[in-house]
């Protein structure tokens, strides 16, 4: 959250204390599993969950812009549009080396906030 937010100190560490290290149990007909841990996520049903979804893919979308003009998002479903003639020569291969780099790119941001 630092990165684009400014958020740092003692607010990103509480942040972290509730995203992360969190644990899950499973209710059925009035058994319970074990608990079982949940590296990081945002627990469901709290008043937090859709603002942090919308700092958590503000990267997407800054990543998104180096290549792709348009992009839309709705919930969790994310569609990249890319406008070329086929006709034009040339057009299609940087089209695709266009969304190669993207999907490249989003991939790299992906794995490397994971760790």
């Amino acid at each position: 959250m630092k990165w684009r937010f400014g958020v740092n100190g003692k607010a990103l560490q509480w942040f972290v204390t509730f995203l992360a290290d969190r644990s899950q149990r499973v209710s059925v007909n009035g058994g319970l599993s074990s608990a079982f841990l949940i590296k990081q996520g945002v627990p469901q049903g709290n008043c937090l969950g859709s603002l942090l979804f919308t700092v958590y893919t503000s990267k997407l979308f800054y990543i998104v812009s180096k290549y792709l003009p348009s992009v839309h998002c709705y919930a969790e479903d994310t569609q990249f549009y890319l406008e070329f003639c086929p006709a034009v020569k040339g057009e299609i291969e940087v089209a695709l080396n266009a969304m190669a780099d993207c999907i490249h790119d989003l991939m790299k941001w992906m794995i490397e906030d994971q760790q």
